[in-house]
């Protein structure tokens, strides 16, 4: 019962923070490269987002290892 409220809660926190470190290395991307040219922005939102979104992967992939044992 109190491990599936874990993972329940877990579960959650991983939908939520997901999105925001997307939005969040899409942004400091753009932020950094906005005095450069539009063609930096572009490519550091793009690998800002990509990083936010290899990050929520290994937590998802925490979550699963979680569930497992």
């Amino acid at each position: 019962m109190r491990k599936d409220i874990v993972i329940l809660l877990k579960t959650l926190a991983i939908g939520l923070e997901l999105p925001a470190l997307v939005l969040a290395g899409v942004l400091a991307g753009l932020l950094i490269g906005r005095r450069l040219s539009p063609i930096v922005a572009f490519i550091l939102s793009l690998a800002g987002g990509l990083l936010g979104l290899a990050a929520g992967t290994l937590l998802f992939l925490k979550l699963v290892r979680y569930i497992v044992r």
